[in-house]
This record gives structure tokens, C-alpha cells and sequence, in this order.
């Protein structure tokens, strides 16, 4: 019986948004040009015509999501981009090649070594992105995608400023079910990430406070279902550590400034000098003056008034800000 992938091979192949160029199967190994699709029966390269920062932006920023996602999970996420997907024969010779937009690994250690995907002998990702904004999955790649096997298809309609005539924009997740695709509502790979929330993070200029938030919901439920977190991705661990030791030093500060005014108001108060709340509005000031001088200055002053003066003095002695 026919595979999903050999039945699709048998059906009229046009590309929109391409242009056929023949590459024999002898040449195909050295092309050099971007394959958006080849296969050896009809030994033609379906090229783009254009990519544009369009079609590109999406992809970037997918990575840069995933990658957060992945510090929130304390796993990395191996976002490994532009990738080749071929299909081969016994004699490991080129049948089919469908190149993705973008290629998502939730396990770095499924990255396959090398330079393009096997399918058959490579871990396949856990997610392949395609930018639908000249081209249409539905040409060819859905059925070849499912064919192989990939679990989770995302293909996104950009918010261009020329929006395609024939699309609307938004991103489509389609989940493998047996030999073919159905469309759901949110990610399998990523727990409840939703489609409408993908499509809004790949087309922000600059990341908003609500995908920063959903971003965070995604890693931290991943987190729990393998156990880890923040505290286990390198990066987040010592902005903890750091942030920890800062709260810290603010810490012993504000002590320290607290243990200036009392000394000084004990001082004040067993010379009977009536003392109102001015004084602990000076703390910060109080805290950077020298000891010494202050207990001089409480010493000396015959009024609250005066004590005040004569710390202004050594503030301008020493160059501190009234605050």
C-alpha cells in the first residue's frame, strides 16, 4: 500500500509564490538556492520569489518566545531554524525536500547532528512553523508534513501591511491525528498556548506585558510537568542570586539608617531637647555623615533647629544631598 508521502508525490505539483527550476537528483546535493520544495520524479526546485521581513520577522520572534519559555521551564528549547527535511531511499539518494520555515526541539538532546533532518533516522521537531504570506501550505507541504510524521504544524498568516488577497491574517496550529492533520485551538507541545495568543506575539513590534505574560504561563506549566523552573536555567538562577543580594545590601542600609536616628534621638532626648518627626525625614542624609560628627553636633546644639543646622553644615562640608 502507498504511503501518505508517495501518494502525495503522484498529484500535480505547483507552488504559489515560487518559481520552478530545474536540478537534477544529481545536482540536487549542491544546489545552493533555497528549496522550498524538490523531489526526484519532476527534478524541479520550487524557489520563493521574495522573502521580505514579513515572512521572516515571524520566525524571529518565535525564538525569541520559545527561548524565554524555556528559561521559565528551566530546560532549554533548541529553536534550530531554516532546516531541510528530506526523505530518502535505500540507497540513502534524495526522493523529497520540504524546507521549514522554522524547526522547534523541546529536548536539545533530539537535535539531529548534521546539517538537515532524515526523516526515518532523524528525531523529527516537536514543531515546524510555516510563513504563509506568498506561498500556501496547502500546495503541497500539509499532506507531506503528515506523510512524515511531524506532530504539530503551525502556519502563520502574518499581519502584513499588504495582507495577502487570499488569507486572513492569524496562525493555524494543526495536530497530527493518525495519517492526517486537524485544526486545534491551542498547542499539544506547548500546554495552553493558544493560537490567537501565538499569532499575537509573533506580529508585536516588541514584546507586550500580556505576552510576557502568557509566556510565562506556558514555561511555568511546562516547568511543572518535568519538575524544574526559573532557579534551573543558568541565566535566571544568577539574576536571582544577584537581585537576592541587592534586596540584601538594601537591607542592612535601611538598618543602618535606622540605628543613626535612634542614637541620635536617645542622644537629643536625654539633653531634654524636644524632638518632632523632622528628624527621621533626614535619614538618608544622616546615614552617608560621619559618625562622629553627628554625635558632635548632638552634643553641642541647645535646639532641635539647631541640631538641624549644624547637620546642614556638614552636608555641605561633605558634598551630600539634602533630601
Amino acid at each position: 500500500m502507498a504511503t501518505q508521502s508517495q501518494l502525495v508525490a503522484t498529484q500535480p505539483v505547483s507552488l504559489a509564490g515560487c518559481r520552478p527550476i530545474p536540478v537534477t537528483s544529481a545536482e540536487i546535493a549542491d544546489y545552493e538556492g533555497s528549496v522550498e520544495y524538490w523531489d526526484a520524479e519532476t527534478e524541479l526546485v520550487w524557489e520563493l520569489f521574495e522573502t521580505s521581513l514579513y515572512h521572516e520577522a515571524p520566525r524571529v520572534r518565535l525564538i525569541a518566545m520559545v527561548n524565554d519559555i524555556g528559561k521559565m521551564r528551566g530546560i532549554p528549547i533548541s529553536a534550530c531554524g531554516t532546516t531541510d527535511l528530506q526523505e530518502r531511499d535505500a540507497n540513502n539518494q534524495r526522493t523529497r525536500i520540504a524546507q521549514a520555515d522554522e524547526t522547534i526541539y523541546l529536548d536539545a538532546a533530539q537535535v539531529p547532528v548534521g546539517p538537515v533532518i532524515i526523516v526515518g533516522k532523524s528525531p523529527l521537531p516537536d514543531v515546524v512553523l510555516e510563513v504563509d504570506l506568498t506561498t500556501d501550505i496547502r500546495d503541497r507541504k500539509l499532506e507531506l508534513y503528515a506523510g512524515w510524521g511531524v506532530r504539530e504544524l503551525w502556519v502563520e498568516v502574518p499581519d502584513a501591511r499588504l495582507p495577502s488577497k487570499r488569507k486572513r491574517p492569524g496562525l493555524t496550529i494543526h495536530a497530527l491525528k493518525g495519517n492526517a492533520y486537524q485544526q486545534v485551538a491551542e498547542s499539544a507541545a506547548f500546554p495552553t498556548w493558544r493560537a490567537k495568543e501565538i499569532h499575537a506575539g509573533l506580529n508585536e513590534p516588541y514584546t507586550s506585558s500580556v505576552t510576557v505574560g502568557v509566556v510565562r504561563r506556558v514555561g511555568r506549566i511546562m516547568g511543572e510537568q518535568s519538575g524544574t523552573g526559573p532557579e534551573n536555567d543558568p541565566f535566571l538562577h544568577e539574576e536571582r542570586r544577584v537581585s537576592r543580594l541587592e534586596g540584601l545590601d538594601e537591607g542592612r542600609r535601611e538598618g543602618h539608617e535606622q540605628a543613626r536616628v535612634a542614637m541620635l534621638q536617645e542622644l537629643l532626648a536625654a539633653r531634654n531637647i524636644t524632638l518632632s518627626t523632622r528628624l527621621d525625614r533626614f535619614r538618608d542624609m544622616i546615614a552617608g555623615l560621619p559618625g562622629q560628627s553627628l554625635t558632635q553636633a548632638a552634643l553641642q546644639c541647645e535646639t532641635e533647629v539647631d541640631f538641624l543646622n549644624r547637620i546642614e553644615v556638614l552636608r555641605s562640608q561633605t558634598g551630600n544631598e539634602l533630601l
